[in-house]
């Protein structure tokens, strides 16, 4: 099975020059027989141009897998990080999609999750600590 394709673009409210993390985990049954399974973007800004807001990253994902079974199907974990006022990378948003089962041309919405602190106490230690 082949993955070919990119993320090209995410929005996470409030945040900016964002670089986006990518990992294909899969099953024990599966192998990677071509390409890479795992990948860093670029940091990217928003285009204050348009009224979207989105960053785009425009960055390609290839890899290929085999397997005996369809037993742990490759799942892409995305995680998205930015940097604090000291200069730390922290995570702004995460989520994950199931390679598509048929083949063709398919665009994914992926929802991401922000963490955020369940206390104020817990926020500012988090800002602190990074």
């Amino acid at each position: 099975m082949q993955c070919l394709g990119q993320i090209e673009s995410g929005f996470i409210d409030n945040e900016d020059f964002l670089y986006c993390r990518y990992i294909v985990c899969y099953g024990s049954d599966w192998e990677v027989v071509g390409g890479i399974d795992n990948g860093l973007s670029q940091t990217a800004c928003q285009n204050h141009l348009n009224s979207e807001g989105s960053v785009v990253w425009n960055f390609p994902i290839d890899v290929t897998l085999k397997s005996t079974n369809l037993h742990g199907w490759p799942r892409i974990a995305i995680s998205v990080y930015g940097m604090d006022f000291f200069g730390r990378d922290i995570i702004r948003g995460y989520g994950s999609l199931l390679v598509p089962l048929k083949p063709g041309v398919h665009k994914i919405n992926v929802d991401m999750f922000k963490p955020i602190a369940n206390s104020s106490l817990n926020s500012v230690l988090g800002w602190l600590t990074g």
